[in-house]
């Protein structure tokens, strides 16, 4: 059992079943999702951090669908995330998505060196 924000309990198989029908209009894919998250150890492959069902999961595309919308219902195109993981990679490849972050952090340190230096540290 999985606990919802409202802390009411959730029956996992029941969670993955919802997930399969809204991602890709049949229940049968289930199974795969469950497996799939037990294959990344209950963890967001992004940020190790373990995704809480019904909380803050998300259910990634890998190619996104705006891209690769011949992938929309492929299975193995999808991979277990956090939300706002997922939300931050919108419609990004993995690749652009780690590259986007990179700058991200190269920006920032940049930033932060000239701030220390013009406060003289």
């Amino acid at each position: 059992m999985t606990q919802t924000k409202m802390t009411a309990p959730i029956c996992e198989n029941y969670y993955f079943k919802q997930v399969s029908r809204r991602h890709f209009r049949i229940i049968s894919f289930w199974k795969f999702l469950k497996e799939k998250l037990e294959n990344q150890n209950y963890l967001c492959l992004y940020t190790g951090e373990k995704p809480v069902l019904g909380v803050n999961d998300s259910l990634d595309h890998i190619r996104p669908m705006r891209h690769f919308p011949k992938l929309k219902y492929d299975i193995e195109n999808v991979e277990w995330t956090t939300r706002a993981v997922n939300e931050m990679k919108r419609d990004r490849t993995p690749e652009q998505f780690l590259s986007f972050i990179q700058h991200i952090i190269s920006y920032r340190n940049l930033a932060l060196l000239a701030q220390t230096k013009a406060i003289g540290l």
